[in-house]
């Protein structure tokens, strides 16, 4: 597949302007007009970058994280086919609405700023990762995982058969919490702004000790199912049958 560089490297955006360098300091969604800021051009980079490069396509195929630019690019550049791969459902059915619009012990500090992690030491029992380390490696060596619900996280601890309590902020992540508590795969989730030492601790002790057995048996056996699909070919084929269509 040939390939070509869109331009707005989001790296050197944050690392190179002020503005950039205040939201890696202090990053938070209250912060909107900064956001805007350091984001509205990068992403009117991209867009162009990507218009450019669909000069000669045959298909576009969009990710639910560019389903805005690419709907746009769809509608500037009709002559070409388009088909969405998500990693999570996006169609009202019988049993929910779609989940990204509205509703002991390792533990990553990645992604926090250094000086709030230096006052964590580990311990014997408790192992803080500084690191990004592939799940595919970790969970394999886990009984079970607390996070914070993502398409792909959720999809790895339970591949991995981990009992598993999700911590969810937004998008998919809440859809993602009622169908591990739905199907017995681990506690009921904790929306984090209402997490607490009381609610966690209570679901902590849930998830490993008082309906532990029960959680690993079903999360096993989706982890079997998973691991059994060939998710690559399966969506490999949706996008052959797209473009023959």
């Amino acid at each position: 597949i040939d390939t070509v560089e869109i331009g707005g490297d989001l790296e050197d955006i944050l690392s190179a302007t002020p503005e950039g360098i205040e939201l890696q300091r202090n990053p938070s969604l209250r912060k909107m007009g900064l956001l805007k800021r350091v984001l509205l051009p990068a992403v009117e980079e991209w867009f162009k970058g990507i218009l450019s490069g669909l000069k000669d396509a045959e298909l576009i195929v969009l990710s639910v994280g560019s389903v805005f630019a690419g709907l746009s690019c769809i509608e500037k550049c009709s002559n070409i086919k388009a088909i969405g791969i998500y990693t999570f459902p996006l169609l009202r059915t019988a049993e929910f609405s779609p989940p990204g619009i509205g509703r002991k012990t390792i533990i990553s500090l990645v992604g926090f700023q250094q000086t709030h992690t230096n006052q964590f030491v580990n311990t014997d029992h408790i192992l803080y990762l500084t690191q990004n380390i592939p799940h595919d490696w970790l969970f394999s060596n886990m009984s079970a995982a607390i996070h914070h619900g993502g398409a792909g996280t959720t999809h790895a601890s339970l591949r991995y058969g981990l009992p598993t309590l999700i911590l969810p902020f937004a998008a998919d992540q809440p859809f993602n919490g009622d169908r591990v508590f739905i199907n017995k795969l681990g506690p009921r989730p904790i929306p984090i702004r209402q997490t607490n030492v009381k609610n966690l601790t209570k679901a902590i002790r849930d998830l490993i000790s008082d309906n532990y057995t029960m959680y690993e048996m079903n999360a096993k056996k989706i982890g079997e199912l998973m691991r059994n699909e060939d998710e690559l070919d399966h969506c490999i084929r949706l996008i052959e049958a797209e473009l023959v269509a």
